[in-house]
């Protein structure tokens, strides 16, 4: 019923966005669809480092065709609430907790309504969510690998995210928490040594993001910013803002003091991510999934302790 609950909810988001038809459609965002077709070939790209996506779809032979691309993204963007709500279920064990976390998701995780079809942004956030609900520390260590496999610029900031709030969430036992947290360094780097690997192999010399930031240089981020102050402060959606400032003070009020912390520092994370990109708030969704995550269902678990919630 729960799971039933979050596929409606997540479709009913999913044709509120309002370029879905044009996005669709039009021959926009072709370059993963492209890279798919040339991915065991030399690339200089630097989007060539995101192979996980085009090699799906490589293998599952939907690289000849880009509405079959964006077919395979949109229904891993129809996946990722229903996906979350059943990883709640599990880690909870407690239906009114998962359904609290479905609804407060999808009413303040704007990318399930806004999202770009093209991109390999839903299935690193499934992977980077998934992550952050694993109490095992091999499942961490391989969901954040595939993540840095799937997008590993976006990847590495949401593991630095979830490796932070991992190290001093309350609701995680203290002996768990650095293995969780190693386990996401390890996964990251792991995910970085197979691509070094992968680019040796098929001759890959790729225009890495830090060259891009450097050939647009520091004035031309800081001209963006100052030419729409508000919007990028509310790239995230003033729902999602006010419920992390309501969790982040909840847990100074509770004297969590290091997990608010963190989540500050998260939060900076992804503000960053997009100051330094050009993509707005996919790529700041993609960031800060994980460690949202974590302050959620920390927020629902100490609530839920305090009133009673079974």
């Amino acid at each position: 019923m729960i799971i039933g609950l979050s596929c409606a909810l997540s479709l009913f988001l999913f044709f509120q966005n309002p370029w879905l038809s044009t996005d669709l459609y039009s021959n926009s965002y072709g370059w993963f669809v492209d890279f798919s077709r040339t991915i065991f070939q030399a690339n200089s790209a630097y989007y060539a480092e995101s192979i996980l996506l085009p090699l799906i779809a490589r293998l599952i032979k939907v690289s000849n065709s880009l509405l079959a691309y964006k077919y395979l993204c949109a229904i891993l963007t129809c996946l990722i609430l229903p996906v979350f709500t059943w990883c709640c279920l599990k880690m909870l064990k407690n239906r009114v907790q998962a359904i609290i976390f479905t609804l407060l998701f999808a009413s303040t995780f704007q990318y399930l309504e806004f999202y770009i079809l093209g991109f390999p942004d839903p299935l690193t956030i499934l992977f980077l969510g998934i992550a952050a609900f694993s109490r095992k520390s091999i499942y961490v260590l391989m969901c954040i690998c595939l993540a840095g496999l799937s997008h590993f610029s976006m990847a590495l900031l949401g593991a630095c995210g979830i490796t932070m709030l991992f190290l001093f969430a309350p609701f995680i036992e203290k002996k768990l928490r650095a293995g969780l947290a190693i386990a996401s360094i390890l996964g990251i780097l792991i995910a970085r040594i197979f691509l070094a690997f992968w680019y040796l192999i098929f001759n890959y010399e790729l225009i890495s993001r830090v060259d891009f930031i450097f050939n647009k240089g520091l004035g031309f981020f800081i001209e963006r910013y100052q030419s729409n102050i508000a919007g990028f402060w509310l790239t995230p959606g003033i729902p999602f803002l006010l419920f992390y400032a309501i969790t982040t003070g909840f847990f100074i009020y509770r004297r969590n003091y290091y997990f608010a912390i963190a989540a500050i520092c998260s939060l900076s994370l992804a503000y960053f991510s997009i100051f330094i990109t050009i993509d707005g708030l996919r790529v700041f969704a993609v960031t800060i999934v994980g460690a949202y995550i974590l302050l959620m269902i920390s927020f629902i678990q100490a609530i839920s302790a305090k009133f009673k919630i079974t």
